[in-house]
């Protein structure tokens, strides 16, 4: 039986939905969103903020809001204590009066509420007896003995650097007075060589720099190229005869091309999309 994180992936997967365009929907951060398909319970910021991220994820893609929550609940349960809790509602086939499927989503919430409960009272257990940790004391002590030994090491390094030299009292020179030298005719400065023309191949030329993480698109000559999120701090470059350029974060994007930089290429968020084509050849 899939788990709660790969259920939520799978439905995600077979709509076509990115957790790019989730988040920005919801406004709920994508490293949240991916917290919740991988399971990763203790990066979220808990309480209540988890269970509201699990019922947008669930509006958004169409699925049973108070079922989501409820198998998060137990997902979360058995990543804390190992337990895993039945949460499966109970099969309902409907009859004219409707009497069995009110019956299993009665027996749903009642669940979901179970669960709640004994996430509540986990929370409250964690706040009231925090767990102890022995090996905190031991772990501040070994780093403290570091610094001293880090701090003894420097000392010993400078010391032996830079040496103590005594003072030795010389007996006094006679000076020769100063031979007067013939002035000195500077050379005559040339023209200063002129700046290298860049060499011209044709293409245009781009350099994408991500900012923040930054969904983008290129395409070299009609090809799609590159389509998918460049994390920040990374760079890429790109020559063709013609690009089209295209990002869902304008703010968070640095373009350089032709040897023109836009920084930032927008703001953020917004999507804008440019092309690009080789700058004329200079007169010779």
């Amino acid at each position: 039986m899939a788990s709660f994180g790969e259920r939520l992936k799978r439905e995600r997967e077979m709509r076509g939905v990115s957790l790019e365009e989730i988040a920005e929907s919801t406004k709920i951060g994508k490293r949240n969103l991916l917290a919740l398909e991988t399971e990763e319970f203790n990066k979220l910021p808990g309480g209540i903020f988890n269970k509201g991220f699990v019922r947008a994820y669930a509006k958004y893609l169409g699925l049973d809001e108070d079922q989501a929550v409820t198998d998060f609940l137990a997902a979360e349960n058995a990543a804390s204590t190992g337990i895993r809790l039945a949460v499966d509602p109970v099969p309902a086939t409907a009859d004219a009066s409707g009497t069995n499927g009110d019956a299993a989503k009665k027996t749903r919430r009642e669940r979901s509420r179970e669960l709640e409960a004994i996430a509540a009272r986990r929370e409250a257990d964690k706040k009231n007896n925090p767990p102890l940790n022995p090996t905190n004391t031991g772990n501040k002590v070994w780093v403290v003995l570091a610094v001293v030994c880090l701090l003894g090491a420097l000392v010993g390094w400078w010391r032996y650097s830079h040496p103590v030299r005594e003072t030795v009292t010389a007996q006094p020179r006679a000076v020769a007075p100063p031979v007067a030298k013939a002035p000195v005719t500077p050379p005559t400065a040339s023209d200063p060589a002129p700046a290298p023309v860049p060499e011209f191949d044709g293409l245009a030329h781009l350099k994408v720099r991500a900012l923040q993480d930054s969904w983008i698109l290129v395409k070299a000559d009609g090809k799609v190229i590159l389509d998918g999120t460049l994390d920040a701090a990374t760079e890429k470059s790109f020559a063709a005869k013609e690009l089209i350029f295209k990002t869902g974060n304008a703010g968070g994007v640095e373009v350089t091309y032709n040897g023109k930089t836009e920084a930032p290429f927008g703001k953020d968020k917004q999507v804008k999309e440019i092309k690009i084509k080789p700058e004329k050849k200079p007169v010779s």
